[in-house]
């Protein structure tokens, strides 16, 4: 083979070699054979301000390669390999967002062809629309809110809890007595109250009732006394609330929750006088 032949081909394995080395220092970004692309984001859901981890899948992704989604901010992704990454973002908008993954911040789009689902956070409680009342979301319940007005509500008022004239006698002095209709029906007791409160239509409803042991208890809240989101909840005493469930051992006792520590007691007759938060199903 002659001289001239062998450095023709060394020129050409020369530029071949050149050619690759080009390629490879600028990401393959010319290489049509080699692609970045993007498979996979997961997960497709996320909750708005919250602070998600998402997995992002692919082939050939340059090791700068970033996220983002539309409306939110990412983080410096993390475990970054030419098939995928980790990378932690805040969406900052509800609804449809597109995610879009770049060979680095602000470069060339690899893929903007996936949406992720981002809802609102989960709110415990909300406020009627009209009136003293606040809505469960949780529980589907809502409860009647306390005024400081002197009214019909007010939160230093407390109630018996009688609701039956045929059964659940109460104690007069050394004697049990059955309550009469009239003690039922009273202002100053439970059912009494009840009664008013439905007439005044509260927050535009008139099937407002007594809660149960459970059902009060679902709004007791640790480590704050009272023990309730006061928030949501204002002019609530730190004390002794009934309920409608009687004791199953002994009907005359009625179950009552403690709103200063949530400790639970059904020794008491209902001709003690205690706090009352009606309670209804439904917004």
């Amino acid at each position: 083979m002659n001289i001239r032949c062998l450095t023709r081909r060394r020129n050409v394995f020369k530029s071949a070699i050149s050619f690759l080395a080009a390629m490879l220092l600028a990401g393959c970004s010319g290489c049509s054979l080699i692609t970045p692309s993007v498979s996979a984001v997961a997960p497709l859901t996320a909750t708005n301000t919250v602070v998600g981890t998402f997995t992002v899948i692919g082939l050939n992704l340059p090791l700068t390669a970033e996220m983002q989604i539309a409306g939110g901010t990412c983080q410096t992704p993390t475990d970054r390999t030419t098939t995928g990454f980790r990378v932690l973002c805040t969406p900052g908008v509800t609804g449809s967002n597109v995610v879009t993954i770049t060979t680095a911040s602000g470069g060339t789009v690899i893929d903007a062809s996936k949406t992720i689902a981002v809802t609102a956070p989960f709110a415990g409680y909300s406020a009627s629309a009209t009136g003293g009342c606040v809505y469960d979301n949780k529980t589907g319940l809502m409860w009647e809110v306390k005024t400081a007005d002197g009214g019909l509500r007010d939160w230093n008022k407390t109630y018996t809890n009688y609701d039956d004239p045929s059964f659940e006698p109460f104690r007069n002095g050394w004697v049990e007595v059955n309550p009469t209709r009239a003690q039922i029906d009273a202002p100053t007791n439970s059912i009494g109250f009840v009664n008013s409160v439905n007439a005044n239509n509260l927050c535009g409803h008139n099937d407002w009732r007594m809660p149960t042991r459970g059902e009060l208890s679902s709004i007791f809240v640790g480590g704050v006394s009272p023990t309730i989101d006061s928030t949501w909840f204002p002019n609530t005493q730190s004390s002794v609330f009934w309920s409608s469930s009687p004791d199953a051992s002994y009907p005359p006792f009625v179950w009552l929750v403690y709103f200063d520590d949530g400790y639970e007691d059904y020794g008491w007759t209902r001709n003690v006088s205690s706090y009352v938060r009606l309670v209804r199903t439904g917004q």
